[in-house]
């Protein structure tokens, strides 16, 4: 096994642990019990505990931003950036929909924040970062002609943003609603306000 394999093995065992019992029952011996290797190349890779649940969030963060961006950027018509925000809504959606063990380990990321200042700041970031695209989104809308320079693009991308971190409740605490209904009437509001305003 190559010392990438190894490294990430670990990271997989830590993360199936946690989907199971939760960050405090998942102990370094189980970690590497299930990556099957030994306590010291466990510590080989990461200092403690904290630096490989910290090395989870940063891999369970929407990490494909830049990928939808420029696919995003590439769009030249309103009805096809409106059907770009509607697939990447579906996308979102249905990761949670399929994936509990993705439910689990985002709330523990959510409960670890109150505890463990750097996951707290590894979060903050990810979210900066999100918040941060979503403007840039926006941006390229108003510049294709989908929203007029009247409307308030910062508070539209925050609005889309607060949607993300919603439904991201709602699925982690398995709050039974139609998602991608909810998704799709807050787009289409945002395009209905946006043309109130013209």
């Amino acid at each position: 096994m190559t010392k990438n394999n190894t490294k990430q093995k670990l990271i997989e065992a830590m993360y199936e642990l946690i989907a199971k019992e939760g960050y405090e029952k998942a102990s370094i011996n189980k970690v590497c019990t299930l990556a099957g290797v030994k306590k010291p190349t466990f510590y080989h890779y990461f200092n403690s505990k904290e630096e490989i649940f910290i090395n989870i969030i940063k891999e369970t963060y929407p990490s494909d931003f830049d990928d939808i961006l420029n696919k995003i950027k590439s769009i030249t018509s309103v009805e096809d950036y409106k059907k770009a925000l509607y697939e990447y809504g579906d996308k979102f959606i249905e990761s949670y929909e399929v994936d509990m063990d993705m439910r689990k380990v985002c709330a523990e990321i959510d409960l670890q924040t109150t505890r463990m200042e750097e996951a707290k700041k590894i979060v903050n970031e990810c979210e900066d970062f999100i918040a941060d695209s979503l403007y840039q989104i926006a941006l390229h809308g108003r510049e294709i002609g989908a929203f007029s320079k009247d409307i308030d693009l910062k508070t539209f991308s925050q609005n889309i943003h607060n949607m993300i971190i919603g439904l991201d409740k709602s699925f982690i605490c398995n709050i039974k609603i139609d998602a991608k209904k909810i998704w799709r009437f807050n787009i289409d509001a945002m395009f209905a306000l946006s043309k109130e305003i013209r």
